[in-house]
């Protein structure tokens, strides 16, 4: 892309310095405004990706943050009353975490617009009854969490979490649930699905344009301005993942 707006750039400048074509006589101000318009459609395209690609980042580390906090309060706060609980009360705090797992996996899903029921790595980390119970709900992600609350409660109802640990796993839940709407609304920004097919072809259309638009006020520096230009939205586009 970039080898492109530089031949184009020194090929516009040669034919106007050397031969004396007059871009601006053949198009009058079509160009710039063109150049200017396209200019705009990428900037908000950029800036929208940006966004979305900072928020993505804020709710990953938000969603590790939370991950941990819930496997810290399922391996400590249940605690058997009875020894004849203890084997239980181990078993529900692995449940609690693989569950945790499987959710995560589903979210991914729901983000990627993938069917969370279909999915191997959310079916292998819960029991055949949590996966048949998937099949026949519309958020696999939002079950899973009501299956963790659901655990919590029972838990809380026989006696191995008292009210406080209740509450603070209840409160870390709510934290994901937070989390997971965060990541669909991100997932499905009407900008970022309206220009996503045209940044490329806009992005190269942009660079042939660009120079034809300022030969005119540049002269032999619009190779150098049109090349620094274009390496500055490209490494946005990239980065970006757009």
């Amino acid at each position: 892309y970039l080898q492109v707006v530089l031949g184009v750039s020194l090929g516009v400048t040669i034919f106007y310095q050397w031969f004396g074509v007059d871009f601006w006589l053949v198009s009058g101000p079509v160009l710039p405004i063109l150049a200017t318009a396209m200019s705009i459609l990428l900037a908000v395209r950029l800036w929208a990706g940006w966004n979305r690609a900072d928020e993505a980042a804020h709710i990953y580390g938000d969603l590790a943050a939370a991950s941990r906090d819930l496997a810290r309060q399922a391996t400590t706060l249940p605690i058997a009353r009875k020894k004849t609980d203890i084997d239980a009360t181990s078993a529900l705090r692995t449940e609690i975490v693989r569950r945790h797992i499987a959710w995560l996996h589903a979210v991914r899903c729901a983000v990627r617009g993938e069917d969370a029921a279909k999915d191997d790595s959310v079916a292998q980390f819960i029991s055949e009854a949590e996966r048949e119970g998937l099949a026949n709900t519309t958020s696999a992600a939002a079950a899973l969490i009501h299956l963790q609350g659901e655990q919590i409660a029972n838990a809380t109802a026989i006696g191995w979490l008292d009210a406080s640990g209740a509450t603070a796993m209840e409160g870390t839940l709510s934290r994901l649930t937070q989390l997971h709407a965060r990541a669909a609304r991100i997932s499905g920004l009407p900008m970022s699905s309206a220009l996503s097919g045209l940044t490329g072809p806009l992005t190269w259309v942009w660079g042939i344009v660009l120079p034809l638009a300022t030969v005119l006020s540049l002269g032999w520096m619009t190779a150098f301005w049109c090349l620094g230009l274009a390496m500055v939205f490209r490494t946005m586009e990239q980065s970006a993942g757009l």
